[in-house]
């Protein structure tokens, strides 16, 4: 055997291991979720109400305070890509998405070590995203998804679903970039104790990016901050346990982050982005983690 198909067979040994090994350890991140899930819970009253299961499921990683209620929010953003007109310029991709979301109600930082005993909600809304690159600067992404999740202190559960279209225009500027992202969502739930929502929502977005002057795991950095503006036609609304209604008409996002040329492998995912953002609207405080711009 040469010395060429040697390398070519060990290469595609260390792609094969690699690619295994990402997969034991999201495997690993799922059953554990699944495993705290299992767990008692602690019963945190009827302020479990105060869960939108769409907007549960969409906001990421965070927490978030409606009223007096305090909810954290943990996803696993479990995903496949078959084809991307990022890496090879083609005029379409496909995405497999598979969020995989935990709730905790009365949510107290004071708590972390005790997540697994508090979790409230599991939900699992996966979904398929399309690429679409008009030219070279401008991408739109029609998405659908469709799931479930049960909130175990009431033992109530509901599908979830959505459907929309993003759209994504990128403008180099001087070293740096600014992004443009926009997308229209239809998205809602119907629960199995009788309540059923339905909402439009309308996102933009403005993001820009430059260079940093030194390395992160070798690799060259970038700092880079967003807005974005959510929009409700339908208001947003949050029960609380004395039934008082809150809703939410719109929000503002402001964050910052910093970013790697090349992603950084963690915990069997890829992210070439760390970022902390925050969220104020009417009745509503959020503070989120991200690792990309949302369009």
């Amino acid at each position: 055997m040469s010395n060429k198909m040697l390398c070519q067979n060990n290469f595609r040994f260390l792609k094969y291991a690699m690619i295994f090994q990402r997969i034991k350890i999201q495997t690993k991140l799922f059953i554990s979720l699944v495993l705290f899930a299992s767990l008692p819970v602690a019963h945190a009253g009827e302020d479990a109400n105060v869960i939108n299961w769409y907007y549960a499921t969409m906001f990421g990683t965070g927490y978030y305070k409606v009223g007096d209620a305090r909810v954290g929010i943990i996803q696993i953003p479990f995903s496949y890509t078959f084809k991307t007109t990022r890496e090879k310029q083609d005029s379409y991709g496909i995405k497999l998405l598979v969020p995989v979301s935990a709730g905790f109600h009365s949510f107290d930082f004071n708590e972390l070590v005790d997540l697994p005993n508090n979790v409230a909600t599991l939900s699992v809304v996966p979904g398929i995203e399309l690429e679409y690159l008009v030219n070279e600067s401008w991408v739109l992404k029609p998405y659908v998804n469709a799931g479930v999740g049960e909130e175990f202190t009431q033992k109530i559960w509901s599908w979830i679903y959505g459907a929309g279209i993003k759209s994504r225009w990128i403008l180099p500027f001087q070293k740096g970039e600014f992004t443009l992202g926009n997308s229209l969502n239809y998205a809602g739930y119907s629960a199995s104790e009788g309540s059923t929502r339905a909402m439009i929502s309308f996102v933009a977005g403005l993001n820009w990016v430059t260079p940093l002057n030194f390395k992160l795991f070798s690799r060259n950095t970038n700092i880079g901050t967003h807005f974005i503006y959510y929009g409700y036609l339908n208001e947003i609304d949050f029960i609380e346990e004395n039934n008082e209604p809150f809703t939410v008409r719109n929000e503002l996002e402001i964050a910052l982050s910093l970013g790697t040329h090349k992603p950084q492998s963690f915990l069997g995912f890829d992210y070439a982005r760390y970022g902390l953002a925050f969220r104020y609207g009417k009745n509503l405080r959020a503070v989120r983690l991200f690792s990309e711009f949302p369009f």
